[in-house]
This record gives structure tokens, sequence and C-alpha cells, in this order.
């Protein structure tokens, strides 16, 4: 299992930031800006190759782009993500030759330094829509489309009140209610009726848990929470794998992608508020060790959740990647906008002195963030790779 959540990870992370540079790559060479090196991996170098005058010529980790040299394609040591390196992005002197991305166009730099973006919401879209082609695991809403089609339906718990039957019967988030009395249950609904009409008398509530049943006994009482009706104590949502015909997934695809962006940018704004304003937040961020103890779980699950693990994961990556911090996309972009209203570029050599600062902090951040992931998940962390080894 370590090994598999291992490869998933770097699989999923590597292809999301590649997509992201391929993104540059591409929209950099359709407005004749020079790519010197398109990258697979992290450097060093381990081996490149550049097609030049018809034939492909080997280089190797040492040799340094020439002037008049095309892209090299580059294989590197730390197999994760990749790099685009655009001629004139590093250069603080106003004089640029031919192909320097310094000397286009103001809307065309912030299409090269948006594609990035771009290419991750796609691939957003993408995934959301092969997962909606093939049944993708969702919350069953009552609007639901006559066109879907479900399988695996079932009612899951997602919250326990403290000091209910539910609570003093040890029911948990996650459980799936299969029966009730032995009655098979289908809808909440039908579940809500069935505690009603029972108060005073105790049920058995037929439980599923990671592919373990198992059976508890509840007595419904009249709880705060439930304005004088019986209640067990329990918060329930209705799921299954809902899949549709090819071109209703693509349309559900970015309508999911249009939504899930709309929480994950409001999430980002009550984060920032809440730390502007009290310095601290109850948010819990993770970096790539809470990403990876996440991306287990998710391995766990099955591959339909790994799909739209991924797909999350790329929208975040996109958004994150745009906000207006230098170092990031959206502070490049936010320089050439400030460049259009000034009429006239910041200094470079202050423009890049900012982005170096900026990239520090970013660094220092994750930093930050890993030591708390190793803090709170060292130990499982620690327990798997000894399983692993052992």
């Amino acid at each position: 299992m370590f090994l598999t959540t291992a490869l998933t990870f770097i699989i999923i992370f590597s292809l999301l930031i590649f997509l992201h540079e391929l993104g540059h790559f591409l929209t950099a060479r359709r407005f004749g800006v020079r790519v010197i090196e398109f990258g697979f991996g992290l450097p060093a170098r381990l081996i490149g190759v550049m097609r030049m005058n018809g034939t492909w010529k080997v280089v190797g980790s040492s040799y340094a782009p020439q002037e008049q040299d095309p892209t090299i394609y580059s294989l590197n040591w730390i197999p994760f993500g990749g790099f685009v390196k655009l001629y004139g992005e590093d250069k603080v002197d106003e004089e640029q030759g031919k192909g320097s991305i310094a000397r286009a166009p103001a809307w065309q730099r912030i299409i090269i330094l948006s594609a990035g973006v771009a290419m991750n919401v796609l691939f957003t879209i993408a995934l959301f829509s092969v997962g909606f082609m093939t049944g993708t695991p969702s919350v069953i809403e009552d609007d639901l489309s006559s066109r879907a089609s479900l399988r695996d339906v079932r009612i899951q718990i997602v919250e326990v009140i403290p000091n209910s039957p539910a609570s003093a019967a040890h029911i948990a988030l996650g459980d799936t209610i299969r029966a009730v009395n032995g009655v098979r249950v289908d809808s909440i609904q039908e579940f809500q009726n069935t505690i009603r009409s029972m108060e005073g008398s105790s049920l058995t509530l037929t439980l599923e848990s990671d592919g373990a049943r198992r059976e508890v006994s509840v007595k419904p009482e009249k709880l705060p929470e439930g304005g004088g009706v019986p209640l067990v104590g329990v918060g329930l949502i209705r799921t299954g794998v809902v899949s549709y015909p090819w071109h209703l997934a693509v349309y559900e695809g970015i309508r999911s992608t249009y939504y899930l962006a709309q929480r994950l940018i409001q999430t980002f704004i009550a984060i920032l508020i809440k730390l502007i304003t009290t310095g601290s937040t109850q948010a819990v961020i993770s970096g790539p060790v809470g990403i990876a103890v996440l991306t287990g779980e998710v391995v766990h699950l099955g591959f339909l959740y790994v799909v739209q693990f991924a797909a999350t994961l790329s929208l975040n990556l996109a958004i994150l990647n745009y906000l207006p911090i230098p170092a990031l996309d959206g502070g490049r972009v936010l320089f050439i906008f400030i460049e259009i209203l000034r009429g006239r570029a910041i200094s470079r050599k202050l423009e890049s002195v900012i982005h170096t600062v900026g990239f520090a902090l970013l660094l220092l951040l994750i930093v930050f963030v890993t030591y708390r992931d190793v803090l709170r998940y060292g130990a499982e962390m620690l327990q798997a790779l000894k399983s692993f080894i052992g």
C-alpha cells in the first residue's frame, strides 16, 4: 500500500505540474518566444536532447544552452513535475534579443503566463467529464437529471450529534446505513419516517464501514436539535455512483469545475480575511506531506475517488498559482497590468528582486507547512514505511 500511495502521489503531482508547464511552453512557442529548456522533473539535468539541423543531439548535465540553440527537452534527476525556461525571463537589463518574453506585447505575456493555469482548469474539466462518463461518486440531489444512471446508492452518515443515541451506540462518520430492523433503506425520507414511528422503542441499524457490516441497537429520543421529533442523532446524505451520456458528462464536468472553483475561492478569501483580522486561522493547510497522506486515503477508496482527488488537486493548483503573489503566475500577471496602467514597465531589476523575495517567502511557508504535516502525520507515515519494509 505504501508503494502504491507513493507512486500515485508522484504520478498525479508530476502530471499536474507537467501539464501546467506544457501550457506555458505551447503558448510561448505560438507567440515566437524562445523556449530554452522544457524539462520533465526538477534539476539537475540527467540527460537532454535537442533537434538541430534535422537531427537529434544528446546533451549531458553540464551542457550550457547557447544563444542559437533550439529547445532542450530534458529528463531531470528529481522525477517530480517539470519546468519551462523562457529566454529573457531571468534578465534584468532592458535590452533583450529576438525571441525574448520581455519584448513580447503585454497581452501575449499575459496569455503565456496564464496558460499553465488554463491547462490545469481544462484538465480538471476533462477528469470530471471522464468521471461522469464512467461513473463518479456524488451526493445525489433532488434535482438530479432523469438522464443520469445510478448505482451503489447508499445513505451515509456525515454527522453524529454529541450525547445522542447514535453517539452512545458508537455510530461513526462515514458509516453507511443499509437496513433498519432488517428492512433495506434506500432514501433519507424512508429512514426518517421509520425513526419517527419508533418513538420509545429500540431498533436495530445495519451499518457498513470499509466493506464490513455490523448491527447496533439504538432508541430514538427527542433531542433539543429535533424540535420535539424523535431522533437517532445523525446527519445523513444520499450518495451513489452517477454516470451520464458523454455529451451530458462534459456539461456536468464543466459545471462541477465551476462550482468547485467558486467554493475554493470563497475558502481562500475566508482564510485570508481570518488571517488579516485575527492573525490566525482554524483551517488545516497541507503541504506535500499532507497531500501524500490524503493520496493514501483516496487510493484506499478506489480508482474513481483518485480521479476526483486529482481533479480537485488540479483546480487547487490553478487557483493558488493565479493568486497575485510575487513569484507565482498571478503575481507576474499583476506586474504586467501595472505596466499597462503606468504606460511603462517597472524596472526589471526591481521586479526580479521582488519575485526572488516572494519565492523565498513561499519556500519558507512550504517548509513550515511541511514541518506541521510531519508533526501531524509522522507517526502514521513511519508505521506505513515500517510495514512496507517489513
